[in-house]
């Protein structure tokens, strides 16, 4: 999705002929998409859900988060703190 996202909002691959306006209207959706993904990041309880959540547990974060072991860490802290 980062990837069509950014080649609209530039004049990459097959969207070349794309109006400016749509362009201008996709580097703010990107623009939300970054801040939201960095509110969630730092939002302790998404992560422990996660966790706590059996049919999901770690694989969602593998998949979508390079720094699993510092967030594996936060949620560790998290619970203890909490619970």
């Amino acid at each position: 999705l980062n990837d069509l996202l950014d080649d609209m909002s530039r004049v990459d691959g097959s969207f070349g002929d794309v109006r400016d306006n749509i362009r201008t209207a996709f580097a703010a959706a990107i623009k939300k998409c970054d801040d939201y993904i960095k509110i969630v990041k730092n939002n302790d309880i998404y992560f422990a859900a996660h966790v706590l959540n059996p049919r999901v547990k770690l694989t969602n974060i593998r998949e979508q988060y390079s720094d699993i072991d510092a967030i594996i860490l936060r949620i560790r802290k998290y619970l203890k703190k909490e619970y």
